[in-house]
């Protein structure tokens, strides 16, 4: 309180006593499924389709009959006007996939670097990862460009670098302060050479690329995993065709060594990698191995060392070899047919990293008898002339079919350039093909050595990913129960649970947390494949009757993205997908654009992806299921089209307590909850009298009237829409104000859908 103490003026501030009350989001989804990959467990806010992708790896290609319902659920949520979503992978026993590399110039022997995917899955195993020596030092320290690679059809598809790295800690370029946090991908770290554990034993072939699988007909393959028994597998005669895949080889490999005895054959794994076959012991122990030399198919599947075979031990390494040059190059157009004597006393100047070197033909260095080879010698003599800088001394020009690469000496950074020019007299660089206006190629450092990756693949592709087993309720309660901390998460889906057998305690788990939380429903998938036509139908699933709950039917049918009538004829054109990702997505489009109070259905809820739907909801199928709470997607005429849409708008609760038998009914309390539970927390500590009251009816009434008169609630006047009341003798006894409780009641008309338009027609009869 102000004390005043002198005669003067004296301006002070009082609230008003007004808290505008701001309403929730409504349509944040929380999507908990089995992906592909992801950080486990974890809640994740995304924004869009394209987030999904980066993060959790967007839809899986499984085996026929298999779908990713998680990835078709966010896309097709997205996809129908979904704006965020909570993403929760779940997973059980997932690990890492992994890498790791010797390093020599670290200032501990012992020391390696331990590479491992960011998160778990099998997705790891398709990453690739190449450290290069830099030319230049960081205050003496050697520095290091590190580029993580995707294996694409085989090939290293380059997708993040970091350059300027060193091993020091605590030095700016620290390749654990660099990477970590900052891929996307991958994650490094420093570790003793003899922490083994993470590492299981493995035989990796060479280069499979030419294998035709029909050489292995008739022939065996003998496999001994961690010192066991050796395992035969024989190729039959008719085994493989010539279509057969390298993929086809290795499922015949795994399924014959996982009948062996013992953890190291039983969980076994043989993948076809980078045109590679990596065999991988099911153990993680010092005596993992894996032997595949045995048999007359060894030798075609090239698993000796002779043929580019390497076996990791469990307590090894899998070495990624250093490379510590990427230089520069220049590559000339084809100079077949060209007439070398045209070369004679001309000349031209070539820029070696900077270093300007002149190279001069003279009058009469080539006649018909000279080659190609005579003209890059005489390039190369020239250039390296007398000089100690490597990136000229060591500079090489050579011939490959008919062409002239000109190559630096040294430097891997974004300056190293070879550049062939004008010089003194007549420019042979034109004549030769040389730079780009002239037909030829010129690549820095940097774009060779990406250049390299792409063209023939990294040694050092991860391996180890697991996706793991299918999440159980375990898995699910522990991420309920986060999500009681996440208040603003209101749409509550399930891709991959429907209510039938195990799915049902997930789902019942999810109701339960949404009916102590207050704020949010669950939408429910019905088993597929399953046809619901009379209430019979309906009875035999069990369905939950709680009003935090929704369902909808049928399943729809979408196009498969891996479907290519040419490339991938075998893939199923369409795949059926849950229907809950739709719903949620046009639950969140209604509330944009006409508010939760709008029931999410009719000719507005087109559904965007749809190709069609499992089965045709007619008239007498919808009058069976609409009074048992099913919402119908069906196709009808709108505009002139016909669309798929929603045409239902009832909780599971419909029978059971038909206060809340309608979805927006239902979703509008929670908003108005949840909106002014939000916004009324300043009242708490309060004097509980007469201005806190009369402060609570003002604020919550203000915000009722903005709903009222955005058309949320029925009546013609805010006094038959709406009331808010609190007081002493009305919503509270002394008792009460004792106990330090204040009572608010609020009372709202909801808006409930015209489900059923009746127009009655009749004869106007001629009067005399």
């Amino acid at each position: 309180m102000t004390t005043y103490l002198h005669p003067g003026v004296y301006v002070e501030e009082i609230p008003s006593g007004v808290r505008p009350i701001e309403g929730v989001s409504t349509s944040t989804a929380a999507i908990l499924g089995y992906a592909a990959k992801g950080p486990v467990g974890e809640p994740e806010l995304i924004f869009k389709w394209d987030d999904y992708v980066q993060q959790y790896g967007g839809i899986r290609d499984l085996p026929a009959g298999s779908v990713d319902s998680m990835g078709y659920s966010v896309s097709a949520f997205f996809q129908n006007g979904g704006r965020k979503a909570y993403i929760v992978r779940l997973a059980v026993d997932a690990d890492a996939a992994f890498s790791a590399l010797p390093l020599p110039s670290t200032p501990d022997d012992d020391m390696v670097l331990k590479f491992e995917a960011v998160n778990e899955g099998t997705w790891g195993d398709n990453l690739a990862v190449s450290l290069v020596q830099q030319a230049d030092q960081a205050d003496g320290h050697d520095q290091f460009t590190l580029v993580v690679s995707q294996m694409v059809d085989g090939l290293a598809q380059p997708r993040e670098q970091f350059s300027n790295l060193t091993f020091v800690e605590g030095h700016s370029g620290y390749i654990k302060d660099k990477v970590n946090g900052n891929s996307l991908l991958v994650k490094v770290d420093l570790v003793e050479s003899d922490d083994s554990a993470f590492l299981r034993g493995t035989a990796i072939s060479g280069d499979l690329k030419t294998l035709v699988p029909t050489v292995l007909n008739g022939k065996t393959l003998s496999v001994v995993v961690d010192g066991g028994s050796a395992v035969n597998v024989a190729f039959a005669a008719g085994r493989f065709t010539a279509g057969s895949t390298l993929a086809q080889v290795a499922e015949a490999i795994q399924d014959k060594v996982r009948e062996g005895s013992g953890v190291a054959y039983e969980n076994f794994t043989a993948v076809a990698s980078n045109h590679r076959l990596v065999l991988t012991s099911g153990s993680r122990t010092a005596a993992s191995a894996v032997t595949a030399t045995g048999g007359d198919a060894a030798a075609e599947l090239n698993f000796a060392a002779n043929k580019g075979g390497t076996a990791v031990t469990g307590a090894g390494w899998l070495e990624l070899a250093f490379t510590p040059n990427y230089p520069a190059y220049s590559l000339s157009g084809d100079l077949a047919g060209l007439d070398l004597t045209s070369l004679n006393s001309t000349g031209m100047k070539v820029t070696v990293d900077s270093t300007d070197r002149t190279v001069t033909f003279g009058a009469s260095d080539f006649d018909s008898s000279s080659t190609l080879a005579d003209v890059a010698a005489r390039i190369q003599e020239d250039v390296r002339g007398s000089t100690s800088n490597r990136h000229t001394r060591d500079f090489t020009a050579t011939v490959d079919d008919d062409t002239i690469r000109l190559v630096s000496g040294g430097g891997e950074s974004d300056s190293s350039v070879v550049v062939a020019g004008p010089g003194s007299g007549t420019n042979a660089a034109p004549l030769l093909k040389l730079g780009g206006s002239n037909g030829g190629t010129e690549k820095t450092g940097q774009e060779a050595m990406l250049e390299l990756l792409a063209d023939d693949g990294i040694e050092a592709t991860f391996l180890g990913g697991n996706d793991g087993d299918e999440p159980g309720i375990a898995d699910y309660q522990g991420s309920f129960q986060k999500f009681r901390k996440i208040r603003d998460a209101s749409i509550f889906l399930l891709p991959g649970q429907v209510y039938a057998d195990a799915g049902k305690s997930v789902i019942d788990a999810a109701i339960s947390h949404a009916e102590f939380m207050k704020n949010r429903m669950v939408i429910v998938d019905p088993p597929d494949g399953t046809e619901l036509v009379a209430p019979t139908d309906v009875s035999k699933l069990g369905l939950p009757t709680s009003t935090y709950t929704v369902l909808y039917y049928p399943y729809v049918k979408v196009r498969n993205p891996y479907y290519d009538e040419e490339k991938r004829p075998d893939r199923a054109k369409t795949v059926l997908v849950p229907p809950s990702g739709f719903a949620a997505g046009i639950w969140a489009r209604t509330d944009g654009r006409r508010g939760v109070w709008k029931a999410p259905a009719g000719v507005e809820t087109s559904l965007s992806g749809a190709d069609s739907l499992e089965y045709v909801v007619g008239n007498d199928e919808q009058d069976q299921l609409n009074p048992l709470g099913v919402n119908c997607i069906r196709q009808l005429p709108v505009a002139g089209l016909a669309a798929r849409v929603i045409w239902g708008s009832r909780t599971l609760a419909t029978r059971a307590d038909p206060e809340w038998r309608y979805v927006p009914v239902r979703r509008t309390a929670m908003f108005i909850e949840e909106s002014i539970y939000n916004a009324i927390h300043w009242a708490v500590f309060e004097p509980n009298d007469h201005p806190l009251w009369s402060s609570l009816r003002v604020n919550i009434g203000s915000f009722m009237n903005g709903l009222f008169r955005a058309g949320a609630f029925q009546g013609k006047k805010a006094s038959d829409a709406y009331f808010v009341r609190c007081g002493l003798g009305d919503t509270m006894t002394q008792g009460d104000i004792d106990r330090g409780q204040v009572i608010v009641i609020v009372g709202f008309a909801p808006l409930k859908p015209a489900e059923f338009v009746i127009v009655r027609i009749q004869q106007k009869v001629q009067q005399q």
